[in-house]
């Protein structure tokens, strides 16, 4: 049985790890991290691939222009949402940061789960730690709707169906931080966890943000503030939680008031499901308590009503609803009224038509804007829990034109190009990023990404390191020590943490691993007074090549006495 992680190894992967080592001639390289968690089972597997090849795959860059972003985070370039030209960059913001609060969310996963879905049966946010969240928000608004049959054109029940109102927040993640007004508040006993949660993860997160604001956490009978953001980053997990826990106890009271609406979240997506006089009464509070409360604004015009009993209706009996809603609800004249379906949380909902033209526009613009990509981004998050029939011509599709225009970019020969069975999986689709040159930031493997897997452990080590020595990791059901340094949940062994906790226990062969000189040294030099640029090296080693799958040989270059 795999030993828990002791203190005094902790420690000394934070001292290893911690220095900037990707600055100097020599230091940690990605096999002696790689190795350990591969030879090791498909938990730390899973791990490796969550935490370090997925992140590689969707947002470090190419090239040297790209370093400087590689060592801030990377950035990533989701495609445009239909009716919005161009890319819209997110951010991402500092790897070390990133990754952290990653874990720490990740950790806390089942408590966050358990308060965003358990206290109160209508308002669910799915973005608090949710396992497929985005997927869940959509399949449960479908359910609360009905089936898709239009209504006879009668007002009684032609105007007052059930509707889902999407309510789109401007700028939300940005200004909860940024005016310092959002308030964590102290509810009852019945959902404590969201103050207590808030109280352990602001001390830590705090550290990562820079300016003034602050985010309050109410404690009677005074109030004490902690240093929080100049704007709650996208992508950025600790912040969505703050912003999550920050608005659900609002949204409880509301739902209280409205006992017949249905309130599915996901991070700022609001939504309200209902009859539409009930729901609309719904949305008037909501938008009141947003900007009363928590100084956000609704962006009337990228908030939608949508009703499954308007698909299909004659365009008379289109504009007859349109103009009805409008004079009995003049609050909802400026949102827009969708009858063949809605898009939530980036998953199209309504008529197969909607769908199709949707993923079709979504799928021509990627495939426009492919070029102009400095890393490709993939479909899975636009396209699960779609209607399967519908997915999979379209992942072949967009996976199709993704190999091409990497074979034409980078000159592969026709049989790499020719992708057999029309799809690719992620480990398929890293094996082709392998197979790019090294000066074009090919590789998953290269010097360049070594400078991002130091960062992961690092990020891992000071984790780990900060997490031990809080007080309330103390408490009665794990296992902690000084003298012993233990640090084990009992109840949870099977918590995401502790397969990372099992990898780093044998540091022997870490040490094994650094002794063998696996990949050359490289060199360092600066562009511009930029950061440090690890040069392209193609020299690949036969301990390299047993780590990762054997067909991987024949495109390396090895010598005889390398392969021996």
């Amino acid at each position: 049985m795999a030993r828990p992680l002791r203190m005094t190894m902790m420690m000394r992967i934070a001292s290893l790890l911690s220095t900037p080592s990707w600055k100097k001639s020599i230091g940690w390289r990605p096999v002696q991290f790689l190795k350990p968690i591969l030879l090791l089972g498909d938990e730390p597997r899973g791990l490796y691939q969550t935490f370090i090849l997925k992140p590689l795959m969707l947002g470090y860059g190419v090239g040297r222009a790209r370093v400087d972003s590689l060592l801030r985070g990377g950035n990533y370039y989701p495609a445009a949402k239909p009716g919005k030209p161009g890319l819209r960059p997110i951010i991402i913001g500092h790897l070390d940061r990133r990754i952290c609060s990653s874990l720490f969310v990740q950790y806390h996963r089942t408590a966050l789960t358990s308060f965003f879905t358990q206290s109160h049966p209508r308002v669910i946010q799915h973005a608090g730690g949710l396992e497929d969240g985005a997927i869940r928000f959509a399949k449960l608004i479908q359910s609360a709707m009905g089936p898709q049959v239009p209504v006879p054109y009668i007002p009684s029940e032609a105007f007052d169906p059930m509707v889902v109102i999407g309510l789109d927040c401007k700028n939300a993640f940005n200004s909860l931080g940024a005016l310092g007004d959002g308030y964590v508040l102290r509810p009852g006993d019945s959902i404590s966890h969201c103050a207590s949660f808030a109280a352990h993860i602001l001390p830590y997160a705090s550290q990562f943000y820079q300016g003034d604001c602050r985010l309050f956490l109410k404690q009677q009978p005074r109030v004490e503030a902690f240093p929080c953001s100049m704007g709650v980053h996208q992508g950025d997990p600790a912040g969505l939680s703050l912003f999550c826990h920050a608005l659900h106890p609002f949204l409880l009271r509301i739902a209280d008031k409205h006992g017949s609406c249905l309130f599915p979240l996901y991070a700022d997506n609001i939504t309200v499901v209902g009859r539409f006089s009930e729901a609309s009464a719904a949305v008037k509070d909501i938008v009141d308590t947003l900007r009363d409360d928590l100084s956000l604004e609704i962006q009337p015009r990228d908030s939608k009503i949508f009703s499954a009993s308007w698909i299909g209706l004659p365009p008379d009996q289109q504009d007859a609803i349109r103009g009805f809603l409008w004079a009995r609800f003049p609050h909802l004249r400026s949102f827009a009224i969708e009858q063949e379906g809605i898009v939530l949380g980036g998953i199209p909902v309504g008529s197969t038509s909607f769908i199709q033209a949707w993923l079709s526009a979504k799928l021509t613009s990627l495939d426009e804007e492919l070029r102009l990509l400095g890393d490709l981004p993939t479909l899975q998050y636009f396209l699960r829990g779609i209607d399967p029939f519908l997915v999979l011509e379209a992942c072949s599709a967009f996976d199709t034109s993704v190999v091409r225009e990497l074979g034409n970019a980078f000159q592969w020969p026709p049989h790499v190009v020719r992708v057999p069975g029309g799809t690719l999986s992620p480990m398929e689709f890293a094996s082709f990023k392998r197979q790019l040159p090294y000066a074009e930031g090919g590789d998953g493997f290269t010097p360049q990404a070594g400078v991002a897997l130091s960062a992961y452990y690092v990020a891992t080590a000071n984790f780990l390191q900060w997490s031990a020595s809080l007080p309330w990791m103390r408490d009665s059901n794990q296992l902690y020590s000084r003298e012993s340094g233990l640090l084990w949940d009992s109840d949870a062994p099977d918590q995401p943490l502790n397969p990372m906790l099992r990898t780093f226990s044998d540091l022997g062969e870490l040490d094994r691993a650094k002794e063998s000189n696996a990949i050359p040294l490289p060199t360092f030099f600066r562009i511009d007074g930029g950061p440090p640029f690890l040069p392209p090296q193609r020299a690949v080693t036969a301990h390299l090549m047993k780590t990762f799958p054997p067909h991987l040989e024949r495109k390396a270059h090895l010598s005889e006495h390398q392969r021996g």
